[in-house]
């Protein structure tokens, strides 16, 4: 089902890290619960990854970057082969393991926090109860060996994006990119 419905993969598994109190049904670590206004714009994004652009206007506190990381973590945990790209306005925006505000911070725990039947390698593989995806911080990488997805955190340049063909490839605070 969490192969199916993307919508049912992010309210079923996914969780968020809201550090502001009072926001929504509480602050620190909380379900992805998602909001009723939110649900058609995930799934119209299913339906068109991979064949067309998709741009989101958004304001503050409306989710819309956790909800396309949660996508971005749906594609690479059940879209083989998926080719998935994301930046931000500077490297450390981009992809920084320590810093919350960062994108990179967030899929690590996006990952983390998904059921280990969904991250290891399945019982009757050879490398049984081992993470199916290696994180490779300094080239700011992830990848699914299981299914060959990939994964890569970008700083906003003027080559940004080129040089390749992408599933989903997400500019975060796009309006701030040189």
């Amino acid at each position: 089902m969490c192969k199916r419905d993307p919508l049912f993969f992010i309210n079923g598994f996914c969780w968020i890290d809201e550090p502001r109190i009072g926001e929504g049904e509480g602050s620190g670590l909380i379900p992805f619960n998602t909001w009723c206004h939110q649900d058609p714009v995930i799934a119209s994004l299913a339906a068109f990854i991979g064949r067309r652009h998709s741009v989101i206007d958004k304001s503050r506190a409306q989710g819309a970057s956790w909800l396309i990381l949660c996508i971005i973590v749906w594609l690479f945990i059940f879209r083989p082969r998926s080719v998935l790209g994301m930046a931000s306005i500077n490297r450390e925006m981009a992809d920084d393991p320590d810093a919350p505000e960062s994108l990179g911070w967030k899929v690590d725990m996006l990952l983390e926090f998904l059921p280990k039947w969904m991250t290891l390698y399945p019982d009757s593989h050879e490398l049984a109860g081992k993470p199916i995806f290696d994180r490779n911080i300094g080239k700011s990488t992830w990848s699914n060996r299981l299914n060959g997805a990939t994964l890569k955190a970008h700083s906003a340049t003027k080559g940004l994006g080129r040089g390749g063909r992408y599933t989903l490839y997400f500019l975060d605070e796009a309006a701030f990119f040189l």
